[in-house]
């Protein structure tokens, strides 16, 4: 939920239009089966790195490993039919729909795409089965937020709570009642939480929703700001595919699965679209990477590292970080 913070940072930088967005919500691919300025921001479901800042992955401004942007304009940036949008959050993890309703509410006129590589919003909180929110019995830090939820927890996440147990029509078994879960206040079935994020997000006619789509590439330009030298991201190459031949997505081994998403040639399983994505003209995109592997940071250019702290590590008296270790624990 920090891409909410985050987000109203990066929504500061973003002139929008005041017309009205038409709605482009698109959620064909859902099943229960089972702006002057260009921001790139990591916003994982617990980590939140914004652009700029002096800790976390920036859009070019961090230590880190290289990698090397298409800065030459590919052929696909000039696609006549490009989607035009304000705001792309790549990656439909459980921070992911905060975002996206939190630049809804800011600005309204705000054109904003929501990707998602699976068929479900949520990541770790639905799709991967980790419906049990970090809220222990015994935790005294957690005991106060419980008491206290309107100042401690955004009130999309409280909406969500509440929903998981009073949507109707809502697949799955709901919210777990009180007590019934050892590891959690709040547990829940995956297929009803799935559901209500659809819920909330589409009743934004500004976010448009594209499922079972993954970035293929990034044309991003270096640019100089007042954080130093970066990328700009102008376009972002999109595959979206729809399950072909009666193919139920998944039922193949992931690993499978994974290199058909990329390879733009349909395939027995799925049919597959491209699309080019870039900003209304006279705007840059506001671009946020919520995914799981950061494929948008990744393809940008934008310096990254890779794991954590060790745990034994501690900070210096004058401030300095620990030397990064990539054996630690």
């Amino acid at each position: 939920m920090r891409s909410v913070l985050i987000l109203l940072f990066t929504l500061s930088l973003l002139g929008c239009d005041d017309a009205p967005v038409e709605n482009h919500n698109n959620n064909q691919n859902t099943t229960h089966h089972s702006q002057q300025n260009n921001t790139t921001t990591n916003n994982n479901n617990h980590n939140g790195n914004t652009n700029g800042n002096t800790n976390g992955n920036t859009n070019g401004n961090t230590n880190g490993n290289t990698n090397e942007a298409t800065t030459t304009q590919p052929g696909w940036y000039d696609d006549p039919n490009a989607l035009r949008f304000h705001i792309v959050i790549n990656g439909g993890t459980f921070s992911a729909p905060a975002a996206a309703l939190a630049a809804a509410r800011a600005y309204p006129s705000a054109r904003i795409l929501l990707i998602e590589p699976t068929d479900w919003l949520g990541g770790q909180a639905t799709s991967q089965g980790v419906s049990a929110i970090d809220n222990t019995w015994f935790d005294p830090a957690a005991a106060l937020m419980r008491d206290n939820p309107s100042l401690y927890y955004p009130q999309d996440y409280l909406e969500f709570l509440h929903r998981l147990g009073t949507e109707p029509g809502a697949p799955g078994e709901g919210l777990s009642p009180n007590g019934t879960c050892w590891v959690s206040r709040e547990c829940y079935d995956p297929r009803t939480a799935a559901y209500v994020l659809d819920r909330m997000v589409e009743r934004h006619p500004s976010i448009t929703v594209k499922k079972l789509t993954v970035v293929k590439d990034v044309y991003a330009v270096p640019t100089t700001d007042a954080y130093g030298n970066g990328s700009l991201i102008k376009a972002i190459r999109l595959i979206e595919r729809t399950p072909a031949n009666g193919y139920v997505p998944f039922s193949n081994y992931l690993s499978q699965e994974i290199v058909d998403w990329y390879d733009p040639a349909s395939s027995y399983e799925y049919t597959k679209h491209l699309y080019t994505v870039r900003a209304p003209q006279g705007r840059e995109l506001v671009v946020i990477d919520s995914s799981e592997t950061a494929d948008i940071i990744v393809l940008s250019g934008a310096k990254y590292s890779v794991g954590r702290e060790r745990t034994t590590e501690k900070i210096a008296a004058d401030g300095t970080l620990p030397a990064m270790d990539e054996g630690g624990t």
